[in-house]
């Protein structure tokens, strides 16, 4: 998963970084890094991510 494909997605789903971070049992700083390159997306976390976006969410964003 790249950083800019992380990033476009969480905001299609209408996700902040927190709310993001939340979901996943990490820090929305984390996030931002993952999302700006400035750390790797590990494999394990990368799938999960991909998993958890793969969800429509009833096609509404989630709050």
């Amino acid at each position: 998963m790249m950083p800019a494909d992380l990033k476009k997605r969480r905001i299609q789903l209408g996700l902040s970084q927190a709310k993001l971070a939340a979901l996943i049992g990490t820090t929305s700083t984390t996030v931002y890094r993952w999302e700006t390159g400035r750390s790797p997306i590990s494999e394990p976390i990368a799938k999960l991510i991909a998993m958890l976006m793969s969800h429509t969410w009833g096609h509404r964003p989630v709050r």
